[in-house]
């Protein structure tokens, strides 16, 4: 009852070389949340599967010139379109 498994999915929404944005902490299509940081585009470059309830990913962002830990929830793949 009170797994965490029961609500949603433990599966990696990402794999290493994906490109994502940091889509905020409270993400919804209609509002634009600006955070100090500029993550904007990055790379993922490790995928840590062994935690807890999510999976947590390791970003290299392009712009910041930083590598954080981010839990999937808070990113997107981005999609070239053509």
């Amino acid at each position: 009852m009170d797994d965490p498994s029961d609500f949603y999915s433990l599966e990696a929404r990402f794999e290493v070389g994906d490109l994502v944005k940091f889509t905020g902490y409270n993400y919804t299509p209609d509002f634009f949340y600006i955070d100090e940081d500029d993550y904007d585009l990055g790379v993922v470059i490790a995928v840590h599967d062994r935690t807890y309830y999510a999976p947590v990913y390791s970003v290299h962002w392009f712009k910041a010139r930083k590598v954080t830990a981010v839990i999937q929830d808070h990113l997107s793949k981005v999609i070239k379109e053509t």
